[in-house]
């Protein structure tokens, strides 16, 4: 389902084959790019839905939404309509690619106790960026067709062409929107019985899926530098890999055998009485009150800052390649770069949350890593230059959406989850819009001799790129602020009694006996008894 909510992401491989079939301008592409993100980060409606129907009519719906967008993407594109009409079709394919998204994070995040939640959103998150390379791997791919000595495929399937591809997303993922919520159920409260092995298949989907971005990226660059006839049979190999995973499952509980009883405490978590920080459930807040709060506004500038300048990274890499001159299939090789490092990072970034790092400490590394893409390629301009930014930004953006969403649950509870995260990744829309839409094309087409639709040369995307590290030391400021805003509480302690060094402790100790006295404290002090059970319950709190 994540692989199936991700696609819009691929946007930045086939930007330039858009622009040429709708003879658009750069605005005009900007347009579409961005309606698809925008569509992608209003699941807000489609939080409020899962909140109040459930997983399954959300995904249903969004499925539908997003196949209708497909479709219509694909006629457009073929008749060379308007580019207005392809970002109403893009909106749609985002939109209903959200609701998608957020049925399924959440569904897996209430299935979980608490002390698993952050493995359950690295894994959902990182198939959802692995999504854009997967796609743009079987864009390029050439099943049944010749690649020729210029490296183009011929009578392929897809072979790079965006028309088939669209048609290709408009069969796949309502087919398995639907199977995916037909399967899905919420038991939140519930804990997996003794034998669940769900550490094991956590484990088991870590290695499935860096091995099928590790194959994604190693056959690409093969194809790009030493021999492309390897596209010929590399996306049979890849869906290959793709339908192991269906295996996952397998040493699973039963829904039956789930137990409502709560995990038992660890003990080397730190406690009021230890000495440690006190941990306090997450309140159980809904939009209204979250909006109120200065965690929310930290965490929605952080968010959308940083995911709003990745993205609009990823759509003009197919732009800012050809303006300056390099060859277009490193295009294709620079998205997956993202999206790879995208995908390592989200994993990661829940798998350390679930190993004790703080998760808003590693959140200021999200725009710290995206200030480093954005310099480097506005300084630089060689293709290893541009690689290197690509692991920063993928790596920047695989942070974000990591913990995001953990991050989300943690300061304003589950019960209202699906709005409030809806509300905060309208953050990202709003950022984007202000890059993508106003600064990128007014750059872009300063730079652009008046009768010419390509801009070339370093200064077409130059200002855009400083101007978005800029705007990242904000978003790392905010991260600053959120995570001190969300640092547990600290109580003072009792200072305990100094032990003298020339005695043995044992002799310390002095025991005062006194009388025995069967009158008990409430029968000496009446006004006692009926204040003892509330001290009970405060000794016990």
């Amino acid at each position: 389902l994540m692989i199936c909510a991700g696609p819009v992401f691929s946007f930045g491989a086939i930007a330039v084959m858009v622009k040429e079939r709708l003879d658009a301008t750069e605005r005009d592409l900007a347009l579409v790019s961005v309606s698809g993100n925008v569509g992608l980060w209003t699941n807000v409606v489609g939080g409020f839905v899962f909140d109040k129907l459930g997983p399954r009519p959300t995904m249903l719906a969004g499925g539908i939404m997003a196949g209708l967008g497909y479709i219509a993407m694909c006629i457009v594109l073929s008749h060379h309509w308007p580019p207005v009409l392809a970002a109403l079709a893009w909106f749609a394919v985002g939109h209903g690619s959200g609701w998608i998204y957020i049925s399924t994070l959440f569904s897996n995040l209430k299935n979980f106790a608490p002390q698993e939640r952050g493995p359950v959103v690295g894994a959902m998150a990182c198939f959802f960026g692995s999504s854009a390379a997967i796609n743009v791997a079987l864009l390029n791919g050439c099943i049944g067709g010749q690649v020729g000595a210029d490296k183009v495929c011929r009578h392929g399937f897809l072979g790079g062409n965006v028309v088939s591809y669209m048609a290709m997303l408009a069969l796949v993922v309502p087919c398995v929107t639907v199977i995916g919520a037909m399967l899905t159920s919420v038991h939140e409260g519930h804990v997996p019985a003794a034998g669940d092995m769900a550490s094991t298949r956590f484990n088991s989907l870590l290695a499935g899926a860096l091995t099928v971005v590790a194959f994604i990226c190693g056959s690409n660059y093969y194809a790009m530098a030493v021999d492309a006839t390897i596209r010929q049979w590399s996306s049979i190999v890849l869906v290959a890999l793709l339908s192991l995973f269906i295996f996952l499952p397998v040493g699973a509980s039963p829904v039956d055998k789930f137990t409502n009883e709560v995990a038992a405490p660890d003990p080397k978590q730190a406690t009021k009485d230890n000495g440690g920080p006190v941990h306090v459930p997450p309140p159980a807040l809904g939009p209204h009150e979250a909006v109120r709060t200065i965690k929310f506004w930290a965490l929605f500038t952080a968010f959308g800052i940083t995911v709003g300048a990745d993205i609009m990274t990823l759509n003009l890499l197919a732009s800012l390649v050809k303006s300056r001159g390099i060859m277009p299939m490193v295009t294709y090789f620079g998205v997956i770069v993202v999206m790879g490092s995208d995908t390592y990072l989200r994993f990661l970034s829940g798998f350390s949350v679930g190993k004790g790092v703080s998760p808003t400490g590693l959140l200021i590394c999200g725009p710290i890593l995206m200030i480093l893409g954005e310099v480097l390629l506005a300084s630089s301009h060689s293709v290893g230059t541009l690689y290197a930014a690509c692991v920063l930004v993928g790596a920047s953006d695989g942070i974000m959406w990591g913990l995001g969403p953990l991050l989300s649950g943690m300061a304003f509870g589950l019960r209202s989850a699906g709005r409030n995260f809806g509300f905060v990744v309208m953050g990202a829309a709003c950022f984007t819009l202000l890059l993508s839409f106003g600064l990128e094309p007014t750059v872009y087409q300063a730079h652009t001799p008046p009768d010419a639709k390509v801009c070339t040369g370093h200064g077409c995307f130059g200002a855009t790129l400083w101007a978005s590290a800029g705007l990242g030391l904000v978003g790392t400021a905010a991260a600053v602020v959120l995570h001190f805003q969300m640092r547990p509480s600290r109580e003072p302690l009792l200072a305990k009694p100094a032990v003298d060094a020339e005695r043995p402790e044992a002799e310390q100790e002095e025991v005062i006996q006194t009388p025995e006295n069967t009158t008990s404290l409430t029968e000496k002090e009446p006004m006692l008894k009926e204040r003892w059970p509330g001290d009970v319950a405060l000794r016990q709190r």
